[in-house]
C-alpha cells in the first residue's frame, strides 16, 4: 500500500484512528458517511460501533484493499466525493461526517459539506482531518492574518472546534513526505 501524491494521501496510523474514534464518540443508532477511508483504519473502527457508514474514496486500489475486509454494515462506493451527490449518500436520513481530507482538496469539501447541511438538513456534524494549516485559517479570528473566506463562512454556518492535533507522525507517509508512486 503506497501512498499517491495526485490523491494527495496520508494514512491514519491506528492508534491514533482508536482516539479519533473515541472523541468522536459513535453511537450504535448512528448513520456514517465516511470521506476518503483508504486503507480504512477509521473505518473498521467505525463500523464496529455504528447501524451504518457509507465509505467514499476515490482510489479504485484502496477500494480494491478494503472491500473484501469489510462488514455488512458498510457501503463502500468508488467516487470523488466532490462529484458526488450528497442526497443520495444521505438518502436514508441525517448522518453524521469523519474523514481525513487531504489538503489540495479540504476547503471544497468543507463548502460541499456546508451546503449539503443547509441544503438538506442531513448532517449531523462532521469531524475532520485536516492539515494544521486549514485547521488555524478555520478558527482564525477577524483581523488576524489567517482570517478570510473560510474562517467566515464556517464559523457563521458551524460551531468550529478542535478535538485533537494529531502529530505529522500520526499518519504514514507523514505530511510533507508524500513520494511519488504510479497513479
Amino acid at each position: 500500500m503506497r501512498a499517491k501524491k495526485r490523491y494527495g494521501q496520508h494514512f491514519l496510523q491506528p492508534a491514533w484512528a482508536d482516539k479519533l474514534v473515541a472523541a468522536v464518540d459513535p453511537r450504535a443508532d448512528d448513520r456514517f458517511l465516511e470521506i476518503g477511508p483508504g486503507p480504512g483504519a477509521l473505518t473498521l473502527r467505525l463500523a464496529r460501533r455504528v447501524s451504518h457508514l457509507t465509505a467514499v474514496e476515490v482510489d479504485p486500489d484502496m477500494v480494491d484493499l478494503l472491500r473484501p475486509r469489510l462488514p455488512p454494515n458498510v457501503v463502500l462506493i468508488q467516487e470523488d466525493f466532490l462529484d458526488a451527490d450528497f442526497d443520495r449518500l444521505a438518502s436514508d436520513g441525517p448522518v453524521r461526517v469523519a474523514g481525513n481530507l487531504p489538503y489540495n482538496v479540504s476547503s471544497p469539501i468543507l463548502f460541499k459539506l456546508l451546503a449539503a447541511h443547509r441544503s438538506t438538513g442531513r448532517l449531523l456534524d462532521a469531524t475532520l482531518m485536516l492539515q494544521r494549516e486549514v485547521a488555524e485559517r478555520i478558527e482564525a479570528r477577524a483581523g488576524g492574518k489567517t482570517y478570510g473566506v473560510l474562517s467566515i463562512f464556517l464559523q457563521l454556518h458551524a460551531d468550529v472546534r478542535r478535538v485533537l492535533a494529531l502529530p505529522p507522525g500520526a499518519f504514514r507517509p507523514t505530511p510533507g513526505c508524500i513520494r511519488s508512486s504510479s497513479g
